[in-house]
């Protein structure tokens, strides 16, 4: 973080809404590329645009005390979900709301805000500080019209939680895992497989993961068509079947992230396809449980084929 009053004057350009913002898993821009507030000699505020994250709140204290008054952080906490955090970003900008200055994105919203002349582009010293040591993934997601809108904060993966105490080792394919929560059923033990299965981001990821991982394609590599391959199609044969194994939560076709994680927690699932965020949570509400849970690579569609 640049913490010279004068670079923040500096670089402040009247007239553009938005001063800097991020593409996410999620994505932040330099604090001193904005500043709202201060036009009457006061500290100037900088507002951060961000959805709940643990130890963030820490952070922002922490800066603001190393700034000693020179600028004021202020951490405005979106919604915890990405749909409503979208719906009161984008209602914010287009009512013009001049104090929007940094911002928390997802990675599928680079091209709409950049598009809408929402965020500035970065370039300079700023751009190459954001592409050093990026890992070329998240790099791209805070691209539009190979111009660089955001700064990758973080990017992860979801992982395959599982008790160790109910199954001796991870399944390595969908079957596997379905055949696994069905036998601990059969014995009246925890069993069930806890995912996201409402119609939003998380069933997207969880069907493009069956796509990627049967070698499927969606779409043509340029990105303008609908391809729906073979693989596409033997993915959505498996989403059936774990759809109507048994072994899902009844509230699965609208579970999202966090009542997947509370579920789990709760001791009802053997199986849980989920974000590293379960892990510190779980550690937390149950230190006893969190001693038998581990991790593993999400099963693939094929047994001998590792997922995607």
């Amino acid at each position: 973080m640049t913490t010279d009053p004068e670079a923040v004057r500096r670089r402040r350009r009247p007239g553009v809404r938005v001063g800097a913002a991020a593409a996410a898993l999620a994505l932040v821009a330099p604090l001193a590329a904005c500043g709202s507030g201060g036009g009457d000699g006061g500290t100037p505020t900088i507002n951060l645009y961000y959805p709940p994250e643990q130890n963030l709140q820490k952070v922002v204290d922490d800066c603001n005390t190393q700034a000693q008054g020179r600028y004021k952080i202020a951490y405005r906490v979106l919604p915890r979900q990405a749909d409503d955090q979208r719906v009161q970003l984008v209602r914010r900008l287009a009512a013009e709301d001049t104090g929007m200055d940094v911002l928390g994105l997802d990675v599928t919203w680079t091209q709409e805000f950049a598009s809408a002349d929402w965020i500035r582009e970065w370039t300079g010293q700023d751009r190459a500080e954001a592409e050093k040591g990026t890992l070329p993934g998240p790099l791209e997601t805070a691209r539009y019209e190979d111009k660089l809108y955001a700064a990758p904060k973080n990017t992860n993966v979801q992982l395959l939680w599982y008790r160790s105490d109910l199954v001796q080792q991870a399944p390595t394919s969908w079957d596997d895992m379905i055949k696994a929560a069905q036998d601990l059923k059969g014995q009246g033990k925890p069993y069930q497989v806890l995912t996201m299965g409402a119609q939003y981001e998380g069933l997207v990821v969880l069907y493009n993961t069956l796509a990627e991982s049967a070698g499927g394609k969606i779409l043509s590599d340029d990105g303008k068509q609908a391809v729906m391959d073979a693989g596409t199609v033997k993915a959505l044969d498996q989403l059936k079947r774990f759809a109507t194994s048994g072994v899902t939560s009844p509230s699965f076709s609208n579970a999202i992230e966090d009542p997947v994680r509370l579920e789990f927690q709760s001791g009802t699932g053997a199986f849980q396809v989920n974000w590293p965020f379960v892990y510190p949570a779980l550690q937390e509400a149950d230190p006893e449980l969190a001693k038998k849970v581990k991790w593993a690579r999400v099963p693939g569609v094929d047994a001998n084929t590792r997922a995607r």
